[in-house]
């Protein structure tokens, strides 16, 4: 109980939800969509369909307790961080129950507190997990407590050897396949993780290396199959760019799909590898003593239930990391994550310490993962405002200090289905797309002659060090940090002054 209670604390420490408009506002607005807009959903790349359909759930019944005199929309549009903090607050309270939830299940299969405080610590694993994980509207937070559940289940079956029973399908003329529940479960598991990001595939290894019959197997990926149309049937449309899509990301060598036709960029793998080194000392570490301990294990022949289920995690972890070196973000490997608890407590059962020294060695994991890990960065979200147009003409960019950018960002990524109360809400705002080098209303190209022309002075809000890597078409004249007066349109060099 102690550590799902210092998880809650540690985020309320960190003040309100993290701002971050890729992807807060795209679950967001899609939500809306969801909600409103008869389920026109504009996003299909993670899938993140269940986070959309979730965050649609958790909107409509916060909107019911808020007495607000504007309609669904207008009142999400106007209150936007509020909508996102009691979501992700939401994923955080049903994530640290999860996590109770998995040190009881241990506490009570093990008889061993201390094999309990071990599975309760897994957020502390790495600091990806507070910063992505909790207080933050995105797939991970879900994919995080899927996981839980994943392994929950997968221990009651293969190490604890519990049993739901048998179903048995007939087909054809005497014929007939049985299947143990649990491979149901597994699928109806593994097809909602596939259906709110794509990166857990490698998951799948898992359940496939236990089940015994290549037909079972088969039957296995039907059913795991059938579950992700389930969960992603919201973004049906979209199945045959979706597909297009992943085939993008492995027959290209860049980040989502984009760079040379080339599988995999070597150097480029090799850096990521470096920093995922760097970054995770701890999942590291235990991957490195998994690898000794299995080489230890076969060396001397000893083919027990305990090498084969460390084995196969190491494989599913060993897999997931070959695939984020490829498209590198360390939050890439969240789905694998939890399952490095696993490996320590597959490894203490190997090694056969007696119970002073295993919960000793526990003891000192726990309090060195927490020490590493207990910071993690947070960002304060900056309170909306209007400026008064009648003094100056405002453009804000991606990543600039201003949310509204987050508005106009999840419309384009919802079909920009809500133009219209945006525009009722905030009026004319301006917006710069620095990768097309475009100024834009909430939906139209503007030239910058024709804003210009008002005769007002036009500051350009923008993240610094995109500035180098993106030049503007005009001159900008810095005045503090992130903000730019636009001095000129009529040159394509940069000038900071």
């Amino acid at each position: 109980m102690l550590i799902p209670i210092t998880i809650l604390i540690n985020i309320r420490n960190n003040n309100k939800a993290y701002f971050d408009f890729d992807p807060n506002y795209i679950y967001l607005f899609n939500g809306i969509n969801l909600a409103t807009q008869h389920g026109k959903i504009g996003h299909y790349d993670n899938p993140g369909t269940p986070v959309i359909v979730f965050s649609a759930v958790v909107m409509k019944t916060t909107y019911l307790f808020r007495n607000s005199s504007d309609a669904f929309p207008i009142d999400v549009l106007r209150n936007p961080q509020h909508y996102i903090n009691v979501i992700a607050w939401t994923f955080s309270v049903i994530d640290a129950l999860l996590i109770l939830l998995l040190g009881v299940f241990i506490l009570r299969t093990t008889k061993d507190i201390t094999y309990s405080l071990l599975f309760q610590s897994i957020p502390y694993l790495s600091k990806v997990i507070f910063t992505w994980c909790f207080q933050l509207l995105s797939p991970e937070p879900v994919l995080f407590g899927s996981v839980i559940l994943f392994i929950i289940l997968f221990l009651w079956k293969y190490f604890f050897n519990k049993s739901f029973g048998d179903i048995t399908f007939e087909y054809g003329q005497n014929h007939k396949i049985t299947i143990d529940k649990f491979m149901i479960w597994f699928a109806l598991i593994m097809g909602f993780c596939l259906a709110t990001k794509i990166t857990s595939v490698p998951l799948l290894l898992l359940p496939l290396l236990f089940i015994s019959r290549l037909k079972n197997k088969f039957v296995f990926l039907i059913f795991v199959f059938i579950s992700f149309i389930l969960f992603t049937l919201p973004i049906a449309r979209y199945y045959k760019m979706l597909v297009f899509w992943m085939a993008n990301l492995f027959l290209h060598s860049g980040n989502y799909g984009v760079g040379s036709m080339n599988i995999i960029d070597l150097n480029k793998a090799f850096e990521n590898f470096m920093v995922f080194i760097k970054n995770e000392p701890i999942i590291s570490g235990v991957l490195v003593l998994s690898l000794i301990i299995i080489m230890k294990q076969v060396l001397q022949k000893k083919y027990d239930i305990n090498l084969k289920i460390l084995g196969g995690f190491f494989l599913v972890q060993i897999a997931d990391l070959i695939m984020i070196f490829k498209n590198f973000e360390l939050h890439y490997f969240i789905p694998v994550i939890p399952t490095i608890a696993v490996n320590i407590f597959m490894i203490l059962q190997i090694l056969n310490f007696s119970k002073i020294i295993r919960a000793s060695a526990i003891l000192i994991f726990v309090i060195m993962c927490i020490y590493l890990n207990k910071e993690f960065p947070r960002i304060s979200p900056p309170e909306y405002s209007i400026i008064d147009e009648n003094n100056c003409i405002n453009i804000y960019s991606y990543n600039c200090s201003s949310p509204m950018f987050g508005l106009k960002f999840g419309n384009e990524y919802s079909l920009n289905m809500n133009t219209p109360y945006l525009e009722k809400i905030y009026g004319k705002q301006y917006f710069y797309n620095l990768w097309v080098r475009a100024i834009t209303d909430w939906q139209d190209t503007i030239s910058i002659d024709e804003l210009a022309g008002k005769n007002k002075p036009i500051y350009l809000y923008m993240y610094e060090p995109y500035i180098k890597d993106w030049p503007t078409p005009f001159n900008l004249k810095k005045v503090s940090e992130g903000k730019f007066l636009i001095e000129t349109s009529k040159t394509d060099s940069l000038k900071l002054e």
